[in-house]
Protein backbone atom coordinates (compact mmCIF):
# COMPACT_ATOMS: atom_id res chain seq x y z
CA UNK A 1 0.00 0.00 0.00
CA UNK A 2 1.34 3.30 -1.29
CA UNK A 3 0.72 5.96 1.25
CA UNK A 4 -1.01 9.69 -0.47
CA UNK A 5 -0.54 13.00 0.58
CA UNK A 6 -2.84 15.43 2.29
CA UNK A 7 -2.39 18.67 2.74
CA UNK A 8 -4.06 19.80 6.42
CA UNK A 9 -3.97 22.98 8.43
CA UNK A 10 -2.55 22.73 11.87
CA UNK A 11 -1.51 25.67 14.40
CA UNK A 12 1.72 27.63 12.84
CA UNK A 13 3.37 26.41 16.59
CA UNK A 14 4.27 23.31 15.26
CA UNK A 15 6.59 24.32 12.31
CA UNK A 16 8.60 27.38 14.47
CA UNK A 17 7.76 28.86 18.12
CA UNK A 18 9.66 31.33 20.42
CA UNK A 19 9.28 31.88 23.56
CA UNK A 20 10.53 34.59 26.11
CA UNK A 21 11.31 33.01 29.62
CA UNK A 22 13.07 33.99 32.71
CA UNK A 23 15.75 36.17 30.36
CA UNK A 24 16.67 33.08 27.74
CA UNK A 25 14.62 32.71 24.35
CA UNK A 26 13.54 29.21 23.78
CA UNK A 27 12.67 28.13 19.88
CA UNK A 28 10.77 25.42 18.79
CA UNK A 29 11.40 24.22 15.10
CA UNK A 30 13.24 21.45 12.99
CA UNK A 31 16.66 20.38 14.75
CA UNK A 32 17.60 20.20 10.72
CA UNK A 33 16.42 22.76 8.21
CA UNK A 34 14.09 21.51 6.07
CA UNK A 35 13.02 18.08 8.33
CA UNK A 36 9.88 18.72 9.79
CA UNK A 37 9.65 15.28 11.50
CA UNK A 38 12.74 15.93 13.33
CA UNK A 39 11.78 18.82 15.74
CA UNK A 40 13.54 20.06 18.81
CA UNK A 41 13.47 22.73 21.44
CA UNK A 42 16.46 25.51 21.80
CA UNK A 43 16.73 27.11 24.70
CA UNK A 44 19.68 30.40 25.17
CA UNK A 45 20.87 28.89 28.24
CA UNK A 46 22.60 26.27 25.88
CA UNK A 47 19.97 23.23 26.41
CA UNK A 48 18.10 21.43 24.11
CA UNK A 49 15.16 18.98 24.19
CA UNK A 50 13.54 16.42 21.29
CA UNK A 51 10.20 16.50 21.53
CA UNK A 52 8.90 14.29 24.05
CA UNK A 53 11.92 14.49 26.43
CA UNK A 54 10.85 18.04 27.65
CA UNK A 55 10.79 16.93 31.06
CA UNK A 56 14.01 16.11 31.78
CA UNK A 57 15.32 19.84 30.21
CA UNK A 58 16.06 23.20 31.67
CA UNK A 59 13.35 25.18 33.18
CA UNK A 60 13.00 27.76 29.90
CA UNK A 61 12.16 24.44 27.61
CA UNK A 62 9.29 23.53 30.02
CA UNK A 63 7.72 26.44 29.96
CA UNK A 64 8.17 26.96 26.44
CA UNK A 65 6.58 23.76 25.94
CA UNK A 66 3.59 24.11 28.20
CA UNK A 67 2.99 27.31 26.66
CA UNK A 68 3.19 26.43 22.90
CA UNK A 69 -0.35 25.62 21.43
CA UNK A 70 0.26 22.51 18.69
CA UNK A 71 -2.97 22.66 17.87
CA UNK A 72 -3.09 19.71 15.10
CA UNK A 73 0.10 17.68 16.21
CA UNK A 74 -1.92 14.68 16.46
CA UNK A 75 -2.28 14.86 12.14
CA UNK A 76 1.26 13.33 12.02
CA UNK A 77 -0.13 10.28 13.29
CA UNK A 78 -2.93 9.98 10.88
CA UNK A 79 -5.66 12.21 13.06
CA UNK A 80 -5.61 15.06 10.41
CA UNK A 81 -7.08 18.02 11.72
CA UNK A 82 -10.10 19.28 9.65
CA UNK A 83 -9.41 22.87 9.80
CA UNK A 84 -10.55 23.76 5.89
CA UNK A 85 -11.67 27.64 5.36
CA UNK A 86 -10.47 28.52 8.61
CA UNK A 87 -7.79 31.23 8.82
CA UNK A 88 -6.54 31.28 12.67
CA UNK A 89 -6.09 28.42 14.76
CA UNK A 90 -9.53 27.54 16.88
CA UNK A 91 -7.28 27.13 20.37
CA UNK A 92 -5.09 30.09 20.11
CA UNK A 93 -6.32 32.41 17.83
CA UNK A 94 -2.90 32.25 16.27
CA UNK A 95 -2.22 31.63 12.40
CA UNK A 96 -2.60 28.20 10.72
CA UNK A 97 -0.41 26.97 8.25
CA UNK A 98 -0.27 24.11 5.47
CA UNK A 99 1.89 21.27 6.10
CA UNK A 100 1.11 17.66 3.50
CA UNK A 101 1.24 14.12 5.92
CA UNK A 102 1.51 10.82 4.44
CA UNK A 103 -1.94 8.49 5.20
Amino acid sequence: MTAEPLDVLWCASNAHYEHETGGHTVTFGPSTPGAMYSVEYQCTCGDQSFVGSESESCEHIQAAARARCGYGWEASHGAPADLEGEDECPKCGGPLSVVTIAI
